[in-house]
C-alpha cells in the first residue's frame, strides 16, 4: 500500500502528540499518587488531633442521653416528647470545632443505612405517620454521637417543628 509523504508526516506528528500526551498523563498519575498519600497522612494527623475532643464530647453526650431517655420514656404525650427534643437540640454547652463536625458528618453519611435498623416504622413523637428522618437527639454540631442511642426515627412534620430552619 502506497502512502504519500504528507500522510507519513501527519502520522509521525500524531504519534509524537500521543507520546507527549501519554507522558503528561503518567506525570499526573505520579503527582496524584503523591497527593493521595499526603492527603491520607493529613487525615490521619487530623484524626489524632481530634481524638481527645471526640472522646470528651462522646462522654458528655452519653451522660446527657441517659437523662434524656429516662425523661422521654416517662413522658405521656407527644407534646412533652417534642419539648424534650427541642431542649436537646440546644444543649447547655458550646459547639464543637468545624473539623470535628465535618468528621462526624462524614461518618454518619458512610454508615447511614446501619442506623435505626429494625425499629418501629411509626414516628417516635406523634405515632401518626411513618418516620422519614433519622434525627440526632444531641445535634452533631454540639458533639452528638453517631449511635442508635442518639438517633430517633421521626416524621418530616415533627422534624420541621424541631428544626424550622431546615424545612425543604
Amino acid at each position: 500500500m502506497w502512502i504519500s509523504e504528507e500522510e507519513r508526516s501527519y502520522h509521525a506528528q500524531q504519534e509524537k502528540r500521543w507520546a507527549v500526551a501519554k507522558s503528561i498523563r503518567r506525570a499526573k498519575k505520579k503527582v496524584n499518587r503523591r497527593k493521595h498519600h499526603s492527603d491520607k497522612q493529613k487525615r490521619a494527623d487530623l484524626r489524632a488531633k481530634l481524638q481527645p475532643e471526640l472522646q470528651r464530647n462522646s462522654a458528655r453526650c452519653q451522660k446527657y442521653l441517659v437523662a434524656f431517655w429516662t425523661a422521654f420514656n416517662e413522658s405521656k404525650s407527644g407534646f412533652e416528647r417534642m419539648d424534650l427534643l427541642k431542649e436537646a437540640a440546644n444543649p447547655p454547652w458550646q459547639r464543637i470545632s468545624p473539623s470535628l463536625l465535618l468528621s462526624l458528618r462524614r461518618q454518619f453519611r458512610r454508615r447511614y443505612t446501619q442506623y435505626l435498623v429494625g425499629i418501629s416504622e411509626e414516628c417516635a413523637i406523634c405515632s401518626g405517620q411513618k418516620w422519614r428522618e433519622k434525627h440526632h437527639i444531641v445535634p452533631l454540631s454540639y458533639g452528638g454521637i453517631n449511635d442508635n442511642a442518639n438517633l430517633l426515627g421521626i416524621c418530616m412534620g415533627c422534624h420541621d417543628e424541631i428544626h424550622p430552619w431546615m424545612k425543604a
